[in-house]
């Protein structure tokens, strides 16, 4: 990722916060490639290190950490990303005055953001505000429509919902690709060890947003590789657990991660969370989990 402070060349630029790059989101970003390829210029991303609800209310659980979210705009064809800390001070700008300092900064000859962005103090900018200044400051504004998948807008909130219900497959539909879990394995009780199934449990960024408590197929990529498993997000309440873990049994795999970092990539929901008379009912259902994916 390259930051552009200040630009002496021509760009088109997307405004917002891209929680999640959604699929409405990279069709903002395809919007603003293709402008930038038009018109000789260059595409960016003006967007924000933090959430603005973090200052300006209660911040959201992530679906993007801001690293993670800057990798994917990165994916889609821009490394030019400009990132703001949205700051007390920031959220006293006025409307007008926003837009003025990003014309001046990065010299846009074309602006585009979503149907329903909004900006400034109060949040009082919006797409009308961007429209009214376009012949005096000089830019063409470009307004992506929504985009439904069914009867849903897809965004970040909707998204949020629907990982709360564990409703993977049309999370998944709605980021365009598989929601993911990443984090550093490390050591718990290592009761699946016992009975035959050792699991990998993360800790993963704490303010990213958990699916619901249950049994996911899931895809696991660890040292550039790609395996099957099955991921339980719980509280283990057979063993009488205290604390939410993510704990991850990898299928045909053997070897030591403690301390490794690896990431986890959501299919689908298998069942929800049970409380096991036994341990040993538990190792019975971990083989019906895994023979439901291995078919």
């Amino acid at each position: 990722m390259s930051e552009l402070s200040y630009c002496n060349c021509r760009t088109v630029i997307a405004l917002g916060t891209f929680d999640g790059v959604h699929i409405g989101h990279r069709m903002l970003i395809n919007n603003v490639l293709d402008l930038a390829q038009k018109n000789s210029a260059i595409p960016m991303v003006y967007t924000f290190k933090n959430h603005p609800l973090s200052i300006i209310g209660k911040a959201p659980e992530l679906i993007l950490t801001a690293d993670e979210r800057n990798e994917e705009i990165e994916k889609c064809g821009i490394d030019n990303i400009y990132c703001v800390e949205f700051n007390k001070e920031y959220a006293s700008i006025l409307p007008y005055d926003f837009i003025k300092m990003i014309v001046e900064s990065f010299k846009p000859i074309a602006i585009v953001v979503g149907f329903n962005y909004t900006f400034g103090k109060n949040g009082k900018g919006n797409v009308d505000t961007l429209k009214k200044y376009e012949d005096e400051l000089g830019y063409k504004l470009y307004v992506v429509d929504e985009v439904r998948l069914g009867n849903v807008t897809v965004s970040s909130s909707a998204i949020r919902r629907l990982l709360k219900a564990g409703d993977i497959k049309n999370v998944n539909k709605m980021l365009g690709r598989n929601y993911t879990l990443s984090g550093c394995v490390v050591k718990n009780k290592q009761i699946g060890r016992t009975i035959g199934f050792p699991t990998a449990n993360i800790e993963t960024d704490k303010q990213k947003v958990l699916p619901s408590y249950g049994v996911y197929e899931t895809r696991t990529i660890y040292n550039g590789k790609t395996y099957n498993s099955i991921t339980n997000i719980g509280n283990n309440p057979t063993v009488n657990g205290e604390k939410t873990t993510i704990e991850t049994h990898i299928i045909d795999f053997s070897g030591d991660i403690y301390g490794k970092t690896i990431a986890v990539d959501f299919i689908d929901r298998i069942r929800g969370e049970i409380k096991f008379n036994s341990i040993e009912d538990v190792k019975e259902q971990i083989k019906k989990d895994i023979k439901s994916i291995c078919k």
